[in-house]
């Protein structure tokens, strides 16, 4: 497997995928609560776990996302990169 480099954004640039990812995790939380909340209202157990695994999903993705593209250590961004994509598929 070729060994690729991280890819660093201009600074505007990066400061918008920080903010756009932390507005997406903060959705998601929101989400989370709201697809819990009417599964266990309307729907049985597996849709409370179903739906808590989505929204914890979501989370991991958008929580991943929004770190990396914040952080400015080599090492991390790199590790973040991975969870990033490992979270997005």
């Amino acid at each position: 497997m070729e060994k690729k480099d991280i890819t660093y954004y201009e600074p505007k640039e990066e400061k918008i995928n920080v903010i756009t990812h932390a507005f997406g995790l903060v959705l998601s939380v929101v989400a989370l609560v709201l697809l819990v909340v009417f599964a266990s209202l309307e729907g049985t157990a597996k849709h409370i776990v179903s739906f808590s695994i989505y929204g914890a999903s979501l989370i991991v993705l958008y929580s991943a996302s929004t770190f990396y593209h914040y952080s400015k250590n080599p090492n991390l961004r790199k590790r973040l990169h991975i969870l990033d994509h490992a979270a997005i598929y």
